[in-house]
């Protein structure tokens, strides 16, 4: 089992693993739109993940052995739209699971505010039960997780509000 994020591909390692009685790769995608990718996976460039996602693709048709899935891993940066992501992933015909954070804290989607996790849930009936679940810290992991996302947009040069326009107006009254 490995698990990687698709920023290279190395044909030479996958001829290797075809050597293997039986391999399991995860390839870890955080959306299928290239801005919300570059900015959630900052510095990669979202052509060469989708273009590798696809390279990819085409071992695990090539090798029996070899057996690929795509693993969205679920942060409060791209969980607004996890049904819509998941869906649009399963696009290049491989199992699309889910891979919900749950530390550091402040990237656990439980610690959102209540009224916006209701409005997520409702969309995203994936998450609904795991995002419900209260769990304490929420009046301090919360804030440390907008601080750090407005530290890191400064720092890159990219926005947050400009990149996830709908979440943002949704989460705006709590940051």
């Amino acid at each position: 089992n490995l698990h990687t994020n698709v920023t290279m591909f190395n044909p030479q390692y996958l001829e290797i693993l075809s050597k293997f009685k039986s391999v399991k790769i995860g390839l870890s995608i955080d959306s299928d739109q290239a801005q919300e990718l570059e900015y959630i996976r900052y510095p990669v460039d979202a052509r060469t993940v989708f273009d590798n996602l696809e390279k990819f693709k085409q071992i695990s048709n090539k090798y029996q052995n070899i057996v690929m899935n795509i693993c969205l891993t679920v942060t409060p940066l791209n969980v607004f739209n996890v049904e819509k992501i998941k869906f649009n992933l399963e696009k290049y015909k491989l199992a699309v699971g889910l891979n919900i954070v749950t530390s550091p804290g402040e990237y656990d989607i439980r610690h959102i505010p209540l009224p916006v996790r209701k409005v997520i849930a409702k969309q995203n009936p994936s998450i609904a039960n795991f995002i419900m679940q209260t769990v304490p810290g929420c009046d301090v992991l919360w804030p440390k997780f907008w601080k750090h996302t407005k530290d890191l947009d400064q720092l890159r040069g990219q926005s947050f509000e400009d990149t996830f326009p709908e979440f943002y107006k949704l989460i705006k009254p709590y940051v």
